[in-house]
């Protein structure tokens, strides 16, 4: 009992302050966090294993290698894989959409590999998602998005399963996480510096920038998902422009390779589509 109130007083002179860098930072690169990067890692983990019961994986073991080595190799490219190991997976699904949750998880729709043109178009998907779980974003969000009684159970102690249980809440619309604003320009501005790393020419995240943008004029709902979290804004596009002309571009940049097109070819001629409500290039 006395613990209890100790914790308990504690938590009353704490808040102010906890409110207060909720307020100050939750549009911030730098927003209030207060998920230990162990229990990020936890999170993904058992938020991974719903979505892979939900969701049907991709059966196709060249094409998940393939997007594996293309994640991984971004990631060690800028050096990010000290934070923790990276999954990329891919979803039997023909929306044109991405997304991540905790712990480096991050998930590809085939029809986005249908719909870029080159690896570096792809390379550009992945590094955007790459960029958000660097910057702990999801993480970020759980704090600022799930309110005070989340800040207290933290105070508190809570169980591992009431972290996995607060996630599930949050992460419900898988692939619908509304990020703010200067989240989605933080992780395109490390988008084009991931890129440029790894040697993709970082001119073809504007390329897929303004695809996506023509598409969503001609195909509203085929970018539906797509565009409630990773919303292609003009503004988006100009300060895409604005990072890599701030770069000095490396000699020998590449756009695509033979073993993209090798892929790309797999999934557009896969026979069996899960999804029925399938598009026409």
């Amino acid at each position: 009992m006395r613990r209890y109130k100790i914790v308990r007083d504690a938590a009353v002179y704490l808040l102010p302050l906890i409110i207060y860098g909720c307020m100050a930072t939750n549009t911030s690169s730098t927003g209030f966090n207060i998920v230990p990067l162990s229990q990020e890692i936890e999170i993904g983990k058992q938020l991974s294993q719903q979505i892979d019961k939900k969701f049907p994986i991709y059966s196709d073991r060249e094409v998940r290698l393939y997007v594996s080595y293309l994640g991984n190799r971004l990631v060690k490219a800028y050096g990010g894989h000290t934070l923790f190991d990276y999954h990329f997976r891919v979803l039997d699904d023909e929306e044109i959409n991405a997304f991540n949750i905790p712990g480096g998880y991050i998930y590809l729709h085939r029809g986005m590999i249908a719909r870029v043109d080159n690896e570096a178009e792809l390379a550009a998907v992945l590094s955007h998602e790459i960029g958000h779980a660097l910057a702990r974003h999801s993480t970020q969000l759980m704090s600022t998005q799930l309110g005070l009684s989340f800040v207290l159970s933290m105070i508190l102690g809570p169980e591992t399963s009431q972290w996995e249980k607060m996630a599930a809440d949050l992460f419900a619309g898988v692939g619908i996480l509304a990020y703010t604003r200067s989240m989605e320009r933080e992780a395109d501005r490390l988008a084009i510096l991931i890129m440029h790393q790894a040697g993709y020419d970082p001119r073809a995240a504007l390329t897929l920038m303004d695809k996506m943008l023509a598409l969503k004029k001609r195909e509203p709902h085929a970018l539906e998902k797509l565009f409630s979290s990773h919303p292609t804004t003009s503004e988006r596009i100009k300060n895409a422009r604005d990072d890599i002309s701030r770069l000095t571009l490396r000699r020998g940049l590449f756009l695509n390779t033979s073993r993209f097109d090798q892929i790309k070819k797999i999934v557009e001629t896969d026979p069996y589509p899960k999804n029925k409500n399938s598009f026409k290039r």
